[in-house]
């Protein structure tokens, strides 16, 4: 396959031994979940996978 993004650049984008990316999702074990006003509010029903984010003001 020819770069067509860098064209001066004569290495291919994809070699022949690259290998397709394989995901690893461990199975969720059915725990504690919210009730459903808290899930709304929270975007998703496991506390497990909650992570607020964290609004910093880098400029003042």
């Amino acid at each position: 396959m020819e770069n067509q993004m860098y064209p001066n650049c004569n290495q291919p984008i994809m070699q022949p031994e690259f290998r397709l990316a394989r995901a690893y999702i461990p199975f969720q074990v059915m725990g504690m979940v919210y009730d459903c006003e808290k899930a709304l509010k929270r975007g998703t029903l496991f506390p497990e996978l909650y992570i607020p984010y964290k609004y910093e003001h880098k400029y003042k």
